[in-house]
């Protein structure tokens, strides 16, 4: 047994696995299936791993970002630097002729906002794992109770 809210005394109302067979009850009631149940697990694992993948782009664009704008500061404002330095900046350049003198300073800004942005990718997948872990949880119960051993467990 274990409480839902552990703040509240325990009661039917506030068994966390109770409260999950009542709520996989109704998922059957209103037609899901073993098999409705696993697409909505490969869904979710779907999902995890698109964002997963956003969230590892979203992180290398920021780092594009930072790093070309400090190429751009080497090249444009005059920032001191050694020889290496100034012939790796002067290379980033000319791969990314997008970077010029008169935008290079709003580099920073559209990081930051790169950043805000990743924090509500990285929200977005930490809510999709929850919820894989959920559907991942209905599905593991479902195959315990039809293959019989779920309620030999409890007893």
């Amino acid at each position: 047994m274990r409480k839902k809210h552990q703040g509240q005394p325990f009661s039917w109302e506030n068994d966390a696995e109770l409260d999950a067979l009542g709520q996989l009850h109704m998922k059957v009631k209103q037609g899901a299936t073993v098999d409705s149940l696993r697409m909505e697990c490969d869904d979710a694992e779907k999902k995890v791993s698109e964002l997963e993948t956003a969230v590892s782009r979203q992180k290398n664009g920021i780092n594009v970002y930072e790093t070309m704008h400090q190429c751009a500061k080497i090249i444009y404002g005059n920032m001191e630097c050694t020889n290496e330095q100034y012939e790796i900046a002067k290379k980033m350049m000319e791969i990314h002729p997008e970077v010029t003198k008169e935008n290079y300073m709003s580099m920073p800004q559209v990081a930051q906002e790169q950043k805000e942005k990743l924090s509500e990718m990285e929200k977005n997948l930490e809510d999709a794992r929850s919820e894989r872990k959920e559907k991942t949880n209905e599905l593991e119960t479902i195959q315990k109770i039809m293959g019989g051993t779920y309620i030999q467990q409890i007893i």
